[in-house]
Parts: structure tokens; sequence; C-alpha cells
């Protein structure tokens, strides 16, 4: 997988990877991220640039058995790549399209479901194939199998 730098167009190569209890203090420390995460009941990972390791983003989700669902509880983008001066691109749709392919993992069928607390709803649908379920947005089997294609393979 990959991010793109928007500045040379260059594609740089990236990894997903579990966040560890040493991470919980460079995160804060960094002042890169506004959420808190510190390490709580959800299964968290980092993306990553693979040489220099540099966290790009987060997410935290936990798995729902009994509605094959994974619901992704917090995800979030370094400041630096948000907005239209961002550093790199594909940061937050490579971290979703790895929660479609765990959502596979665990029999889930690659349903997701976040509930968006800002004015990103739209952006979910438009950009990731998201739609409406109550005060969800979620995606399914199909829309996340082409989430995987797009961001994770290379």
């Amino acid at each position: 997988m990959y991010v793109t730098n928007r500045k040379t167009k260059e594609n740089e190569e990236a990894e997903v990877l579990p966040v560890e209890e040493i991470d919980c203090e460079s995160i804060r420390e960094s002042k890169r991220f506004l959420f808190n995460w510190e390490m709580n009941s959800c299964i968290t990972y980092k993306l990553c640039l693979s040489d220099s390791k540099e966290i790009l983003g987060l997410i935290s989700f936990k798995i729902v058995p009994q509605e094959f669902r994974l619901q992704i509880v917090l995800l979030e983008v370094s400041i630096e790549n948000v907005g239209k001066e961002k550093i790199y691109d594909r940061v937050a749709g490579i971290l979703i399209a790895f929660a479609c392919r765990i959502s596979f993992e665990e029999g889930c069928y690659g349903f997701v479901s976040l509930v968006p607390k800002t004015i990103l709803r739209e952006h979910y649908m438009e950009k990731y194939g998201f739609i409406p379920m109550a005060n969800h947005l979620a995606t399914d089997g199909r829309n996340a199998h082409k989430l995987i294609s797009d961001y994770l393979l290379m």
C-alpha cells in the first residue's frame, strides 16, 4: 500500500501496524492528533510511512460479532494531512479499507459502520461509498471489496 506525497507526486510505501503502549505517549506529545489515543478496549492501528515509521493516521474499532459488524470508533488523520494543504493523500482511505479487510477476516462480510461526529458525514458517503443507516454510516461487502482494491492492493 502507498500514500501519495502531494508535493512530489511520488508514492511512498506505507504500512498499517498495531498501536503499542509505547506509541501512546509519542502520539500525545506530538500534538499532531486531537483525539485521546490511550489504550482502551478497542483495537487500535496506526498507518506509518514504511521507511521512517512516521504515524500519518490512526484508527480504533471494535468487532460486534452478534451484528456481523466492525464499528469504527475513532478515525483520525494527523493535522498536517488534513485539508487542501495536506502532505499525503490516501491516509483515511487506507485505514477504512484496512477496517474492511479485518471485517472480512472476522466473519463480518465486509460490513463496517461508523457514527460520524462532524461534517465529514457527506465526505464518507461521497468519497468512500458509505450509506446512511439511522445515525450510522455503513459499507458492505461489494463496496468493502472496492475500497480494499483501491487502497490496499498495489
